[in-house]
Protein backbone atom coordinates (compact mmCIF):
# COMPACT_ATOMS: atom_id res chain seq x y z
CA UNK A 1 0.00 0.00 0.00
CA UNK A 2 1.39 3.55 -0.78
CA UNK A 3 2.84 5.48 1.95
CA UNK A 4 1.43 8.81 1.57
CA UNK A 5 3.36 10.37 5.38
CA UNK A 6 5.94 9.07 7.13
CA UNK A 7 7.79 10.82 10.98
CA UNK A 8 10.69 9.87 11.27
CA UNK A 9 12.80 10.51 15.14
CA UNK A 10 10.48 13.75 15.43
CA UNK A 11 11.56 15.96 18.28
CA UNK A 12 10.51 19.81 19.10
CA UNK A 13 11.88 21.58 21.73
CA UNK A 14 10.78 25.17 23.10
CA UNK A 15 12.88 27.29 24.63
CA UNK A 16 16.53 27.48 25.21
CA UNK A 17 19.44 29.63 25.22
CA UNK A 18 18.76 30.57 28.80
CA UNK A 19 15.55 30.36 28.81
CA UNK A 20 13.49 27.08 30.08
CA UNK A 21 13.36 24.11 27.09
CA UNK A 22 10.30 22.42 27.08
CA UNK A 23 10.18 19.30 25.02
CA UNK A 24 6.96 18.95 23.70
CA UNK A 25 8.10 16.28 21.09
CA UNK A 26 10.52 13.18 22.17
CA UNK A 27 11.89 11.20 18.90
CA UNK A 28 8.16 10.11 17.93
CA UNK A 29 8.06 8.34 14.46
CA UNK A 30 5.08 7.24 12.45
CA UNK A 31 3.62 6.40 8.98
CA UNK A 32 0.41 6.30 7.34
CA UNK A 33 -0.63 4.45 4.36
CA UNK A 34 -3.32 5.51 1.59
CA UNK A 35 -6.75 4.63 2.50
CA UNK A 36 -5.95 4.80 6.41
CA UNK A 37 -6.95 7.06 8.82
CA UNK A 38 -5.42 8.11 12.21
CA UNK A 39 -6.32 9.85 15.16
CA UNK A 40 -4.11 11.28 17.54
CA UNK A 41 -5.29 11.14 21.06
CA UNK A 42 -4.10 12.37 24.69
CA UNK A 43 -4.20 14.96 27.57
CA UNK A 44 -3.85 18.78 26.93
CA UNK A 45 -0.37 19.31 26.69
CA UNK A 46 0.63 16.25 25.17
CA UNK A 47 1.79 17.87 21.84
CA UNK A 48 -0.76 16.70 19.46
CA UNK A 49 -1.24 20.12 18.18
CA UNK A 50 2.61 20.48 17.49
CA UNK A 51 2.65 17.24 15.98
CA UNK A 52 0.08 18.33 13.10
CA UNK A 53 1.93 21.80 13.31
CA UNK A 54 4.93 19.56 12.22
CA UNK A 55 3.15 17.12 9.77
CA UNK A 56 1.76 20.30 8.10
CA UNK A 57 4.63 22.18 7.38
CA UNK A 58 3.33 25.20 10.23
CA UNK A 59 6.32 24.22 12.02
CA UNK A 60 9.98 22.87 12.08
CA UNK A 61 11.28 20.14 14.27
CA UNK A 62 14.06 20.65 16.25
CA UNK A 63 15.33 16.94 14.71
CA UNK A 64 13.70 14.31 12.75
CA UNK A 65 12.22 14.60 9.02
CA UNK A 66 8.63 14.55 7.50
CA UNK A 67 8.12 12.74 4.15
CA UNK A 68 5.31 13.42 2.36
CA UNK A 69 4.55 11.14 -0.45
CA UNK A 70 8.40 10.98 -1.14
CA UNK A 71 9.08 14.46 -0.56
CA UNK A 72 11.09 15.16 2.57
CA UNK A 73 9.26 18.93 3.52
CA UNK A 74 11.73 19.13 6.35
CA UNK A 75 14.00 20.31 3.41
CA UNK A 76 12.25 22.53 1.47
CA UNK A 77 12.51 26.22 1.79
CA UNK A 78 10.69 29.51 1.53
CA UNK A 79 8.95 29.48 -2.09
CA UNK A 80 9.18 25.77 -2.64
CA UNK A 81 7.42 25.14 0.72
CA UNK A 82 4.70 27.61 0.43
CA UNK A 83 3.81 25.94 -3.13
CA UNK A 84 4.29 22.38 -2.10
CA UNK A 85 2.04 23.53 1.26
CA UNK A 86 -0.17 25.35 -1.43
CA UNK A 87 -0.50 22.47 -3.84
CA UNK A 88 -0.26 19.46 -1.82
CA UNK A 89 -1.51 20.13 1.66
CA UNK A 90 -5.17 20.59 3.41
CA UNK A 91 -5.18 21.59 7.43
CA UNK A 92 -8.46 22.25 8.89
CA UNK A 93 -7.71 25.14 11.65
CA UNK A 94 -9.84 24.93 15.08
CA UNK A 95 -10.55 28.51 14.17
CA UNK A 96 -12.20 29.17 10.98
CA UNK A 97 -8.74 31.54 9.90
CA UNK A 98 -10.99 33.58 7.20
CA UNK A 99 -9.46 36.65 6.23
CA UNK A 100 -11.84 39.54 6.93
CA UNK A 101 -11.41 41.30 4.28
CA UNK A 102 -12.19 39.33 1.90
CA UNK A 103 -15.62 37.25 1.04
CA UNK A 104 -16.26 33.54 1.34
CA UNK A 105 -15.85 33.19 -2.67
CA UNK A 106 -12.71 35.06 -2.39
CA UNK A 107 -11.07 33.22 0.70
CA UNK A 108 -12.25 30.04 -0.88
CA UNK A 109 -10.32 31.53 -4.31
CA UNK A 110 -7.24 33.07 -2.98
CA UNK A 111 -4.89 30.12 -3.39
CA UNK A 112 -5.60 29.35 -7.20
CA UNK A 113 -5.11 33.23 -7.24
CA UNK A 114 -1.52 32.84 -5.83
CA UNK A 115 -1.23 30.05 -8.47
CA UNK A 116 -2.25 32.65 -11.07
CA UNK A 117 -5.02 30.14 -12.26
CA UNK A 118 -7.10 31.49 -15.16
CA UNK A 119 -9.86 33.58 -13.40
CA UNK A 120 -12.50 31.33 -16.10
CA UNK A 121 -10.83 28.24 -14.26
CA UNK A 122 -11.70 29.78 -10.54
CA UNK A 123 -14.92 31.09 -11.45
CA UNK A 124 -15.54 27.29 -13.04
CA UNK A 125 -14.32 25.61 -9.49
CA UNK A 126 -16.09 27.86 -7.90
CA UNK A 127 -19.85 27.16 -9.66
CA UNK A 128 -18.40 23.09 -8.57
CA UNK A 129 -18.63 23.65 -4.94
CA UNK A 130 -21.66 25.99 -5.43
CA UNK A 131 -23.39 23.02 -6.95
CA UNK A 132 -24.62 25.10 -9.72
CA UNK A 133 -23.15 22.49 -13.05
CA UNK A 134 -22.73 18.82 -13.10
CA UNK A 135 -20.02 16.99 -12.09
CA UNK A 136 -18.42 13.98 -13.18
CA UNK A 137 -15.62 11.11 -11.27
CA UNK A 138 -14.94 8.42 -9.24
CA UNK A 139 -16.57 7.87 -6.05
CA UNK A 140 -18.69 5.24 -4.31
CA UNK A 141 -22.49 4.55 -4.75
CA UNK A 142 -24.19 3.84 -0.73
CA UNK A 143 -27.56 2.88 -0.38
CA UNK A 144 -28.92 2.66 2.69
CA UNK A 145 -32.43 0.16 3.63
CA UNK A 146 -33.69 -1.81 6.20
CA UNK A 147 -33.45 -4.83 7.22
CA UNK A 148 -36.78 -7.19 7.26
CA UNK A 149 -36.38 -7.08 11.30
CA UNK A 150 -36.03 -3.86 11.18
CA UNK A 151 -39.40 -2.99 9.31
CA UNK A 152 -41.11 -5.27 11.76
CA UNK A 153 -39.93 -2.98 14.32
CA UNK A 154 -40.81 0.10 12.56
CA UNK A 155 -37.20 1.46 12.47
CA UNK A 156 -36.78 2.59 8.99
CA UNK A 157 -34.08 4.93 6.97
CA UNK A 158 -34.21 8.57 8.66
CA UNK A 159 -33.03 12.14 7.86
CA UNK A 160 -30.36 11.66 10.74
CA UNK A 161 -28.88 8.02 9.39
CA UNK A 162 -28.38 9.84 5.66
CA UNK A 163 -26.66 13.03 7.59
CA UNK A 164 -24.03 10.76 9.43
CA UNK A 165 -23.19 9.21 6.15
CA UNK A 166 -22.76 12.24 4.61
CA UNK A 167 -20.88 13.86 7.22
CA UNK A 168 -18.75 11.02 7.14
CA UNK A 169 -18.00 11.07 3.07
CA UNK A 170 -17.57 14.81 2.99
CA UNK A 171 -14.89 13.90 6.11
CA UNK A 172 -13.09 11.57 4.06
CA UNK A 173 -12.84 14.08 1.74
CA UNK A 174 -16.12 13.44 -0.44
CA UNK A 175 -16.29 16.56 -3.17
CA UNK A 176 -19.71 16.16 -4.21
CA UNK A 177 -22.41 14.18 -3.14
CA UNK A 178 -25.96 13.78 -4.19
CA UNK A 179 -28.85 12.16 -2.18
CA UNK A 180 -31.62 10.32 -4.02
CA UNK A 181 -30.27 12.20 -6.89
CA UNK A 182 -30.64 15.53 -5.42
CA UNK A 183 -27.51 17.58 -5.40
CA UNK A 184 -25.96 18.81 -2.01
CA UNK A 185 -24.83 22.05 -0.98
CA UNK A 186 -24.18 24.22 2.34
CA UNK A 187 -27.57 24.99 1.99
CA UNK A 188 -29.44 21.80 2.08
CA UNK A 189 -31.43 20.10 4.09
CA UNK A 190 -32.68 16.86 4.73
CA UNK A 191 -35.60 15.81 6.62
CA UNK A 192 -38.66 13.25 7.31
CA UNK A 193 -42.17 14.01 6.44
CA UNK A 194 -43.89 10.80 7.96
CA UNK A 195 -42.05 7.71 6.14
CA UNK A 196 -40.77 9.84 3.50
CA UNK A 197 -37.52 12.32 3.44
CA UNK A 198 -37.56 15.49 1.56
CA UNK A 199 -33.84 16.33 0.31
CA UNK A 200 -34.40 20.10 -0.57
CA UNK A 201 -37.42 20.15 -2.16
CA UNK A 202 -37.36 16.57 -3.48
CA UNK A 203 -39.36 13.56 -1.89
CA UNK A 204 -37.55 10.30 -1.82
CA UNK A 205 -38.29 6.95 0.05
CA UNK A 206 -35.97 3.78 1.17
CA UNK A 207 -33.74 2.26 -0.48
CA UNK A 208 -32.14 5.59 -0.37
CA UNK A 209 -28.61 5.70 -2.54
CA UNK A 210 -26.29 8.36 -1.85
CA UNK A 211 -23.49 8.96 -4.96
CA UNK A 212 -20.80 11.15 -3.46
CA UNK A 213 -16.84 11.78 -5.72
CA UNK A 214 -13.66 11.42 -4.39
CA UNK A 215 -11.24 8.70 -3.59
CA UNK A 216 -12.65 5.63 -3.84
CA UNK A 217 -10.51 3.73 -1.67
CA UNK A 218 -10.74 6.62 1.18
CA UNK A 219 -14.14 7.10 0.83
CA UNK A 220 -15.38 3.43 1.76
CA UNK A 221 -12.57 2.71 3.89
CA UNK A 222 -14.30 6.15 5.84
CA UNK A 223 -17.26 3.94 6.07
CA UNK A 224 -16.38 0.72 7.32
CA UNK A 225 -14.24 1.79 9.98
CA UNK A 226 -14.62 -0.99 12.88
CA UNK A 227 -17.12 1.23 14.76
CA UNK A 228 -17.90 3.76 12.20
CA UNK A 229 -21.37 4.55 10.87
CA UNK A 230 -22.22 1.35 9.07
CA UNK A 231 -21.65 -0.50 12.46
CA UNK A 232 -24.07 1.90 14.23
CA UNK A 233 -27.01 1.86 12.00
CA UNK A 234 -26.72 -2.11 11.32
CA UNK A 235 -27.74 -1.90 15.48
CA UNK A 236 -30.73 0.32 14.12
CA UNK A 237 -31.64 -2.33 11.65
CA UNK A 238 -30.31 -0.31 8.79
CA UNK A 239 -28.05 -1.94 6.50
CA UNK A 240 -25.52 -0.16 4.82
CA UNK A 241 -23.99 -1.45 1.13
CA UNK A 242 -21.15 0.47 -0.80
CA UNK A 243 -20.28 0.33 -4.10
CA UNK A 244 -16.80 1.69 -5.60
CA UNK A 245 -16.82 3.31 -9.05
CA UNK A 246 -14.71 4.51 -11.34
CA UNK A 247 -16.85 7.00 -12.94
CA UNK A 248 -20.37 8.72 -11.51
CA UNK A 249 -22.40 11.78 -12.71
CA UNK A 250 -23.98 14.35 -10.22
CA UNK A 251 -26.75 16.48 -11.86
CA UNK A 252 -26.24 20.09 -11.05
CA UNK A 253 -29.02 21.68 -8.84
CA UNK A 254 -32.56 21.74 -10.12
CA UNK A 255 -32.75 25.12 -8.12
CA UNK A 256 -30.04 27.66 -7.21
CA UNK A 257 -30.40 28.62 -3.31
CA UNK A 258 -31.74 32.36 -3.00
CA UNK A 259 -30.36 34.90 0.11
CA UNK A 260 -33.19 37.59 1.60
CA UNK A 261 -30.56 37.77 4.24
CA UNK A 262 -27.12 37.19 3.89
CA UNK A 263 -25.31 39.29 2.01
CA UNK A 264 -21.75 39.27 1.01
CA UNK A 265 -19.60 41.20 2.74
CA UNK A 266 -18.05 44.56 1.02
CA UNK A 267 -14.06 44.12 0.96
CA UNK A 268 -12.38 47.21 2.47
CA UNK A 269 -11.11 49.54 -0.02
CA UNK A 270 -13.81 48.25 -2.59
Amino acid sequence: MMLVLEARGLTKVYGGRGKVATRALNNLSLQVHKGEFLGIMGPSGSGKTTLLNLLATIDRPTSGSVAIEGTDVSQLQGEKLALFRRRRLGFVFQDYNLLDSLTIGENIALPLVLDRVPVRVIKERLRLLAGTVPVTGPGVVVTLAETPEAVTAKNRVADEDIWRVVNELYTAGAEAIAVGGVRLTSVSGIRNVGERILVNETMIASPVEIHAIGDPAVLDASLKLRGGVIDLLARWGIKVTVVKSDSLTLPPLKTSPSFMYAKPVESSGS
